[in-house]
């Protein structure tokens, strides 16, 4: 069995940036979409604290259902996918790289590798090929959230106005940024010390009352390797400054993944021997954007990539003592959304529809964090 848990803000909630800050120096503390290692650091407190068990006792003993503790995050026994938006009812993805859009959001347009003899690279990628802008001068990136209905679309690529329409939401619909104020104190008089006034941004969670229900925005993640009455539903801390959340699970059978396999995008990706991967969540990658894909993947080339700029992640690793600790190593991120291309080689039905099983919205690809969420890509066709 698998965990779908649903985390709802119950006031506003905080996530640093990588970048310093320091108050009276650099003033503002801006906020960021949750990396998988925040959830990740939640889930496994909140397990910890439901157990009775001290971070410091886990450290040194384990845990039968964690394992034995593992700072690299890649051979734990408790596993994510997340986190996503979820709004009445319905899951949201990031927007895909390669799908742009114009016509005040009523005409799509899909990025696809061209084959052009004449175009030269200035990198030494080997089988590389051109990616085609959209003529239209209106085209620009769809920054909008994908449900779960208009994800099945876009993994055919038949993504037409009344899918854009219904299916995609944006941001400002699941929160809305507050602007918080602070200072800092002089220990030695207990007074608030000169000059050093700083502002932090906060996310609060929006609701809505629809008929007779309220329809809150909330995050989901997928968590394997604990059940729920390792997790009840409870009240948890969230992000800096500990604001509180509401934490409720359901269980799922393992056969039923967050995105299903699709038998229609199956089909297209045989006719025409080429496929994608699309990110759901952040990957790093040990070359940047660029990676040698495992041994899965050497039927085929990829001849493509739609990414945009590399999002930087840190996270605070616990050292058991409160919230003392120290910062995790800063790493480079392929950002969610990011969008691969491949074609075949040579082609073994079989042996591909075990590669789509095993890594569609299934194991991680990333090079670090892989049981942290890290590297979730669901498998599309183009």
């Amino acid at each position: 069995m698998s965990l779908h848990i649903e985390i709802e803000p119950l006031d506003t909630v905080f996530f640093r940036d990588n970048r310093p800050f320091d108050a009276g120096v650099d003033t503002v503390a801006e906020t960021i979409f949750p990396s998988p290692l925040t959830l990740f650091g939640v889930i496994g407190s909140y397990y910890l604290n439901v157990k009775g068990i001290s971070l410091l006792n886990f450290k040194k003993n384990g845990d039968d259902k964690l394992g034995e503790y593992d700072p690299t995050l890649t051979n734990t026994k408790l596993k994510i996918k997340g986190p996503f938006f979820k709004y009445d009812g319905e899951l949201y993805f990031p927007p895909p790289a390669n799908l742009w859009i114009s016509g005040n959001n009523t005409q799509s347009h899909f990025i696809k590798p061209q084959d052009r003899k004449d175009f030269v690279w200035d990198i030494t990628v080997p089988d590389l090929m051109s990616l085609e802008i959209p003529k239209i001068e209106t085209a620009e990136p769809l920054t909008h959230y994908i449900s779960m209905e208009g994800i099945n679309h876009f993994l055919t690529m038949e993504i037409d106005n009344e899918v854009l329409e219904e299916f995609t939401r944006n941001e400002d619909d699941f929160l809305t940024k507050e602007d918080r104020y602070g200072h800092t104190l002089d220990t030695s008089s207990n007074t608030v010390a000169e000059s050093l006034l700083y502002s932090a941004r906060h996310l609060r969670f929006k609701d809505k009352l629809q008929h007779q229900d309220i329809l809150k925005a909330k995050f989901m993640a997928v968590v394997e390797g604990i059940t729920k009455s390792d997790i009840p539903d409870g009240i948890t801390a969230i992000g800096g400054e500990g604001r509180m959340a509401r934490i409720v699970t359901e269980e799922m059978p393992d056969k039923d993944k967050l995105v299903a396999e699709s038998s229609d995008v199956l089909d297209k990706i045989k006719q025409n021997k080429r496929f994608l991967l699309y990110f759901l969540t952040p990957t790093i990658f040990q070359k940047g954007w660029y990676r040698d894909w495992p041994a899965e993947f050497t039927d085929s080339i990829m001849v493509g990539a739609c990414v945009n700029k590399p999002a930087f992640i840190s996270g605070w690793q616990k050292s058991g003592k409160g919230s003392t600790g120290k910062p995790r190593n800063l790493s480079k991120t392929v950002p969610a959304g990011s969008v691969y291309f491949f074609k075949a080689q040579k082609w073994d039905e079989t042996r591909f529809e075990n590669f789509y099983s095993k890594y569609h919205c299934g194991d991680s690809l990333s090079d670090f964090y892989q049981c942290a969420g890290f590297g979730t890509v669901l498998i599309g066709a183009w």
